[in-house]
């Protein structure tokens, strides 16, 4: 019997998004099974999801009383599908993501091949096909890195995390690389590899879930890897928040940095050192985003 792969949605108020990616993978000749886990959304989506999806065999929906984030919510359905359906990989999705038939039997195929791989994607585009290098795969940030990632103007001079080539090709699987850290938004992981590591960290709401997964995978002496052969398309449109949700934005990844500097970076006595530093890189981000935000919005007025 082919294997099967539980694929977790975690949706929140993406209603159509959801909608048309289930309806996607249910199209899948593949052994595949859809945890749908709505996390807390106030649009109802989840009766609505519960009317189009709810009578079919593989589909299960899982409703959170509220927004629990990216990790805790996605934990939901990973518990539930080592727990219940014993799932030997589990596939991560945003709503807005599309892949091709035969995605998963490639990641999985891949998996199989070789042993040293924790979890795998593809080459992810966007939404107009575009590839973008540095979301494709980053190196986990050590020491000072987030000094310069805190910071949109240190960043643009300097970006320490971004690989210039992808040079650590596997020798089992023509077109696989080892990577660090590969994107949240779709990528295929060994159940065994998820216990190992107690599931996702449950201390961020949102952002830097991807790094610090990659530094547990690293810790117990796997890699993760992206496929040259096989791409996604994420479909993601950037939002335009106002100032006072861009800033709630920059609170959870700039709160999410700092937690993963105090419990994953090693920093020792220099974190007398770096700590100050990255918090004061995330003061200058915050005046960056204070005064740019007010600028983009008037040339948007103006149309300028």
């Amino acid at each position: 019997m082919q294997v099967k792969t539980s694929i977790i949605i975690l949706n929140y108020c993406s209603l159509n998004d959801t909608e048309n990616l289930v309806a996607q993978l249910l199209d899948i000749k593949d052994n595949v099974q859809i945890i749908i886990v709505d996390n807390g959304s106030p649009d109802d989506s989840y009766n609505h999801l519960m009317a189009r999806f709810g009578s079919c065999s593989n589909v299960y929906l899982i409703r959170n009383e509220c927004n629990l984030g990216y990790a805790s919510g996605n934990n939901v359905g990973i518990r539930y599908a080592l727990e219940t359906l014993k799932s030997p990989y589990i596939a991560i999705m945003n709503p807005d993501v599309e892949v091709a038939e035969d995605y998963f039997r490639n990641m999985m195929g891949y998996l199989e091949a070789d042993q040293k791989i924790a979890a795998i994607t593809g080459i992810m585009l966007d939404r107009h096909s575009t590839l973008h290098v540095a979301s494709i795969a980053w190196k986990i940030p050590s020491n000072l890195d987030d000094v310069f990632l805190s910071s949109g103007l240190l960043r643009r001079m300097y970006n320490p995390v971004k690989y210039d080539t992808f040079s650590n090709i596997s020798h089992v699987n023509p077109g696989i690389y080892y990577v660090d850290t590969i994107p949240g938004s779709c990528f295929v992981i060994r159940s065994t590899v998820l216990k190992e590591v107690d599931l996702l960290d449950e201390e961020t709401f949102l952002y830097c879930e991807e790094r610090i997964l990659a530094k547990k995978v690293k810790d117990i002496g796997l890699t993760n890897a992206i496929s040259i052969n096989d791409i996604f398309i994420h479909k993601h449109v950037e939002k335009k928040h106002d100032l006072k949700q861009a800033l709630q934005h920059y609170y959870w990844v700039s709160t999410s940095r700092l937690y993963y500097n105090m419990k994953y970076s090693n920093l020792g006595k220099i974190s007398y050192i770096c700590l100050p530093l990255i918090v004061l890189s995330i003061l200058l981000g915050f005046t960056e985003l204070v005064f740019v935000h007010p600028i983009r919005w008037l040339r948007s007025l103006l149309k300028i």
